[in-house]
């Protein structure tokens, strides 16, 4: 399977900018004007009709995890949970969870020869990309 094309790219990118408007105007309902701030690594769906706009959506394919569905009495280490959807999925399914993640995107993970700041720009690309 190859890359998507132009327009699908195109796509999945007004799709992405459609998710943030709602949830932006929804949060501002709702009067989480914080929540605004945060940049959201996975589709959380937060209640009262707030889904947060998500770069990665697990939600249509949590199955093919095979996790159990009644996980009481486990205990449950996400390490580098992002914005929690599956610490927040185990805790759901009755598990005792541990979840960590980095203090701030310094402290990422990245390529050889690549700063910390070309990675911040690329992360907040991706997020806020510039409209035509």
């Amino acid at each position: 399977m190859g890359s998507p094309t132009v327009s699908a790219k195109s796509s999945i990118k007004q799709a992405y900018g459609r998710r943030k408007e709602e949830f932006a105007r929804r949060a501002l309902e709702l009067g989480y004007r914080q929540a605004l701030k945060y940049i959201w690594y996975h589709t959380i769906n937060l209640g009262n009709g707030l889904l947060t706009p998500g770069v990665y959506d697990y939600r249509e394919t949590l199955s093919a995890f095979h996790f159990p569905e009644d996980m009481h009495g486990m205990r449950v280490l996400d390490i580098g949970s992002a914005t929690g959807f599956f610490a927040f999925e185990f805790e759901r399914r009755g598990a005792e969870v541990t979840s960590v993640e980095l203090p701030s995107l310094k402290q990422l993970d990245r390529f050889a020869g690549q700063s910390t700041d070309e990675l911040i720009v690329k992360i907040q690309r991706m997020q806020f990309p510039r409209r035509p």
